[in-house]
């Protein structure tokens, strides 16, 4: 039943009009607790260009899973990419509620989820969040090269300092993963 739940909220997303109907329907999909299903309704979120559809996708970032997480910040990226047109004009992002839901994703991702930090600093660049420079410098240091480049990118992009690509980088592996291999 789950995969049904799935298709279903990828078809919601796909749909044109009846915006508030769509958004109830995806608001009891995103109830169910299977990360699948969570993920699919935030994507077809993203797709609907209302205020309502960006406070579902902002308050998914209270799940602690990392699938939804990821998804949260995926859907953050397309809605603050949104620009208008002659048919519609997006929503204004809440900031101050944009600039929470990154801090809480930040501090929940561990160092070891690449392409969720890469996803994160892509949302930072979307959503033009500055305030969150001190953890994108951070993340200059990181040991993943693609993680490193991308937020070093941001910071130049920002016009600010950011470590310099000969600045020592801690890449050693830990000795607790070589145990077992």
């Amino acid at each position: 039943p789950w995969e049904r739940q799935v298709m279903e909220a990828e078809i919601l997303g796909d749909l044109d009009g009846a915006e508030s109907q769509r958004l109830v329907r995806l608001r009891r999909l995103f109830a169910v607790e299977r990360p699948a299903v969570r993920e699919a309704v935030l994507a077809s979120a993203a797709k609907i260009v209302t205020a309502e559809a960006t406070d579902l996708v902002l308050g998914a970032f209270e799940v602690d899973d990392p699938g939804v997480r990821a998804a949260s910040l995926d859907a953050l990226k397309t809605i603050a990419s949104r620009r208008p047109t002659a048919d519609l004009v997006p929503p204004p992002l809440p900031a101050a509620r944009v600039h929470a839901a990154l801090t809480r994703a930040r501090a929940a991702t561990p160092d070891g989820e690449l392409e969720t930090l890469v996803t994160w600093i892509g949302a930072v660049k979307a959503t033009d969040t500055r305030e969150l420079s001190p953890q994108l410098r951070a993340l200059a240091t990181h040991p993943n090269v693609a993680v490193r480049t991308e937020a070093r990118a941001l910071l130049r992009e920002w016009e600010l300092e950011a470590p310099s690509a000969r600045d020592p980088v801690d890449n050693t592996i830990p000795v607790a993963a070589l145990r077992g291999l």
